[in-house]
């Protein structure tokens, strides 16, 4: 798998350390969106899904060894999928939930595997928890900052470290909810594409608090259901 390039154009980006990489460079006929979504793993999900519905092991055997690859391919902090906490963070969030689906699997249960898996998985969390995005005006990056210590903090539990990531993630998340998302519950970048992934990222986190039984206070779920209201005012009856 192309991990540090455009599959689309070829230009690739080389693995050293993240900060010397212009990711931002117009000149280059290159979409760095490219190696940053297939590095979030989220294609993987549907995989878990069916490993969910069957049972079959050939699931959990082949998302262990994309796992394996990336993370042989992508060092700590080097390249050009570290080059980007929100995209760290999401990684985080979907490599939770491939956990918690295939931990029990034949595959899972190697020892090998998981110390090294839950190894990269805190490591990841300890990077967003340096690297957090703030901006003069914070958006979705900061979101899925937040969102991902919250999710990562919340699974490893107990220890300082997860702790305060999910202390400060949801401490972000309260402050943001309500100067990003206006009384009406409509997010502030007034894109339909950004609202649902705001919603996204602030529910998340307090579905998994809720689970983890903390507290979700009321007017912050009480803003999320307006959002919610707001995303089927602007959905076509076909869900488009």
């Amino acid at each position: 798998i192309p991990w540090h390039q455009d599959f689309k154009t070829g230009i690739g980006w080389p693995v050293v350390p993240f900060r010397r990489l212009d990711v931002l460079d117009l000149d280059r006929e290159s979409d760095v969106k490219a190696p940053w979504e297939l590095s979030r793993l989220q294609w993987l999900i549907p995989a878990g899904q069916a490993y969910l519905m069957t049972g079959d092991e050939r699931y959990a055997q082949a998302v262990l060894e994309v796992i394996r690859e990336w993370a042989d391919a992508n060092p700590i902090a080097r390249g050009v999928n570290w080059a980007s906490t929100m995209d760290v963070a999401l990684r985080g969030v979907t490599m939770a939930w491939l956990f918690r689906v295939f931990h029990l699997s034949a595959a899972w249960r190697d020892d090998g595997f998981r110390h090294e898996f839950l190894k990269l998985l805190y490591l990841t969390g300890d990077f967003t928890s340096r690297h957090l995005e703030w901006s003069d005006v914070n958006g979705n990056h900061l979101l899925a900052d937040a969102a991902g210590l919250v999710v990562l903090g919340l699974f490893f539990g107990e220890g300082e470290g997860p702790n305060s990531w999910q202390a400060d993630g949801w401490r972000i998340l309260e402050d943001e909810l309500p100067k990003q998302v206006h009384a009406d519950g409509v997010d502030f970048e007034a894109s339909t594409a950004y609202h649902r992934l705001a919603l996204e990222l602030f529910l998340l986190p307090a579905l998994y608090r809720r689970a983890s039984g903390l507290d979700v206070p009321g007017v912050y779920s009480d803003r999320l259901r307006r959002m919610a209201a707001f995303i089927a005012a602007y959905t076509r009856t076909d869900g488009g």
